[in-house]
Order: C-alpha cells, then structure tokens, then sequence
C-alpha cells in the first residue's frame, strides 16, 4: 500500500483508480497485480513515457467524488467497487461489494450508483456482485470462495449460518456442507489457542452431521479448482 501511495502523491493531477484505490482505501481486494493503476482528471490518458515507474493509466470518466487519503488521490469506495467488477470481473466485484455493505454502505447507493453510470464494458459483472452481496461476510476469503461456488453454480448458500450454536459456519452449501474459511489475524497473537478453539469448533459441527471442508484464506484465493473439487466432494459424501 505504502508503493500505491507514494505514486499518487507524485502525480498531482491523476488519481488512483480500481484496486489501487481500494488498496488504500482499505477494501477487501482480490488485486494482486503489481502495477498502480491512476487516472487522469481530464478523463485522457497521458503518453506513456509520462507514466511514473510501475503505474499505467485507465481512461475512466471524470469522477463525481474524490477522495483525499495521506495527500494522495483517489475514488471514492463506491466508484472502487463499480471499476473492480467492470475490469476484473464477478469474484471481485464480490469481495468488493461486501465490504461496502458490511461497512455500512446502504445497497441503495450501489444501485444508484449503477444507475448513473448506465452502460459500459464489464457492468453485468456490476450488477451481478451487487445481487449477490451480503452484509455479514467476515473477511475477504470469505466472500471468494461464495463468489467461486455461485459461478460453479453450486447451491443454495447460507452466509454466517448460524446453526451450530454458539457458532456460525462461514458458509452452509446446501444445509449439509460447512465451508469455514480461516483468517490469518487470529493465529498472531496466541496461534496454539486459536487452533485449540478450531478444533473444539469443527468436532461440534462434525458431531452434528456436517461435513466440513476448511481451506485458509490464502489457499482459497490461490488454489480456487482445488477448492470446488473438495466442496463438490463433500456434498457427495453428505
């Protein structure tokens, strides 16, 4: 983030755009990518021997909104998540859709939002995150691994099921698979009581006829196929 930022400050009339926005915004991305992606104020895109080192530009229309963050530019969070679906596609646009509703974001603004900008490349992906969003998702991974399993069109999901009480499953697939997706926070400041507290959670779900499929956040953004393989095994098995 520290990188995102430091380019938006040396660029007085661009902005940041995207993922990159999102990043300093502190959104939940899926954007892995190394470039900064900015945009200019005009709505042109300069000559590339003008792109500052590790940056390139996007024509994106003028913004209504944009914000200040530590003297670097960027879209507002709304606008973050309309370019990420458009650009990067549904399982973003998820992740990013969620974040906005689970940070109080009201789903009539995205709407309207959507209404505003109309058509343009890339917005059924829009429009789709948006259905598809929840407000009770607690982390990113979270949020991708329902984005992966709603294209595989596996069903019906229950987000943050809470069935197993005093526990709620991340993620109930079809009322007999609980899909719990592990954060990386939890394991920093007492990991061996953190993975005690796991275990004493998943013997209770087992214990009440559930399978249980368990991936951490970061394998299930980087091994996706591998993910539905086993979601798609455990319902075979239930």
């Amino acid at each position: 983030m520290l990188m995102t930022l430091a380019a938006a400050q040396s660029v007085n009339s661009s902005y940041l755009v995207g993922g990159s926005a999102a990043r300093v915004l502190g959104m939940w991305t899926v954007d892995a990518a190394q470039w900064i992606t900015l945009a200019t104020r005009s709505g042109g895109v300069p000559p590339r021997t003008k792109w500052p080192a590790g940056c390139v530009y996007r024509k994106e229309p003028p913004p209504e909104k944009v914000v200040q963050i530590l003297g670097a530019a960027a879209v507002d969070p709304v606008s973050a998540w309309l370019q990420i679906a458009c650009t990067e596609g549904f399982r973003a646009g998820l992740v990013a859709a969620d974040w906005l509703l689970v940070n109080k974001h009201k789903r009539s603004e995205l709407e309207t939002r959507l209404d505003e900008v109309g058509m343009r490349k890339g917005i059924e992906h829009a429009r789709r995150s948006l259905r598809e969003a929840v407000d009770c998702s607690d982390a990113p991974g979270e949020s991708y691994a329902r984005a992966l399993l709603i294209e595989e069109g596996i069903g019906p999901l229950r987000p943050q099921a809470k069935v197993v009480p005093p526990y709620a499953i991340d993620l109930l697939v079809r009322g007999c698979v609980a899909v719990e997706i592990d954060g990386e926070l939890k394991y920093d400041e007492d990991p061996e009581e953190a993975i005690r507290q796991e275990r004493r959670r998943e013997k209770l779900i087992l214990n009440r006829g559930f399978q249980v499929v368990r991936y951490s956040s970061t394998q299930v953004f980087a091994q996706p196929r591998t993910f539905i393989a086993d979601v798609r095994r455990a319902l075979e098995r239930a």
